[in-house]
């Protein structure tokens, strides 16, 4: 639960911020490799959901 959170806080090394989605952590996530067609897919798909780019501009879930 949300109530939890402060006791982690110390002992993990992240913080959570409730309702926004956002998680940090104190070492970068591994790189991994996406195959082109879903990289493909996946902008297709951002494209017709948000043409204009107004919902997370500048974050690729793909590469984050």
């Amino acid at each position: 639960p949300a109530t939890d959170l402060r006791s982690l806080m110390g002992s993990t090394g992240f913080v959570a911020e409730i309702g926004v989605g956002v998680v940090h952590h104190t070492q970068p996530r591994p790189t991994r490799s996406v195959a082109p067609a879903s990289v493909s897919l996946h902008a297709r798909l951002k494209y017709q959901f948000d043409p204009q780019g107004r919902l997370n501009p500048g974050v690729d879930v793909l590469t984050a």
